[in-house]
């Protein structure tokens, strides 16, 4: 598993549907804490193939992204890492819409 922390409170609601628009399915949604698996096939040597479990969790002032893979795995040639940096770049790209009303990403703002 691989995570990576946001200086940002996300909408969790919000959250979901972008990425239900990007292939992943709710598992498990509550008030800090939401859960997606993207499908795949759990026989691939493709990374674009292999189902992933996507987690945020609320903290206080922070949001934590979480990404595993949703099968057993023999080894990690470094796909989950950029696979987690492109995921919060598509966060960070689209803050404005993700994250709580009245919490910016930029702290100076």
């Amino acid at each position: 598993m691989k995570s990576q922390s946001l200086p940002i409170s996300l909408n969790l609601s919000t959250c979901s549907d972008f990425f239900l628009r990007r292939g992943y399915y709710i598992h498990e949604l509550s008030k800090i804490n939401l859960v997606m698996f993207k499908p795949g096939s759990s026989f691939t040597i493709s990374m674009k193939r292999i189902p992933l479990e996507l987690s945020i969790e609320l903290r206080e002032t922070s949001s934590n992204i979480s990404l595993s893979y949703g099968t057993w795995v023999l080894f990690d040639t470094g796909d989950l890492k950029k696979e987690l940096a492109r995921i919060v770049h598509q966060i960070e790209q689209n803050s404005h819409e993700l994250v709580e009303q009245g919490v910016s990403l930029n702290p100076e703002l």
